[in-house]
């Protein structure tokens, strides 16, 4: 017996992409990577300066487990302050307001 075939046409709206199953899995890839943050970044997200993040965030007892799990803390001269994104963008969402309640 033959292979039969039907052709169907789909609109697809034009806020949607259709992309193939490669590129979707490479697009899943490159998301789960881990990004790393700046202390510039912080204070671009922030909207304060370095020295207000050192003392009332970086630098307080009160936040370093939170921190300390998507935080490299600078470890000698010349080491900068890296986030991990996610956890970073995550404690902005939902403690940002309790750091700032401080001022």
């Amino acid at each position: 017996m033959g292979q039969q075939s039907l052709n169907v046409q789909v609109n697809i709206p034009s806020d949607y992409v259709l992309i193939t199953k490669i590129e979707y899995e490479e697009l899943k890839t490159e998301q789960r990577k881990a990004q790393y943050l700046t202390m510039k970044d912080l204070i671009e997200l922030t909207n304060r300066k370095r020295g207000w993040l050192m003392e009332n965030l970086l630098n307080n007892p009160k936040w370093f487990d939170e921190l300390e799990e998507f935080t490299h803390f600078p470890q000698a001269s010349g080491d900068a302050w890296l986030f991990r994104k996610n956890g970073l963008i995550d404690f902005l969402e939902n403690r940002f307001l309790e750091v700032l309640r401080k001022e």
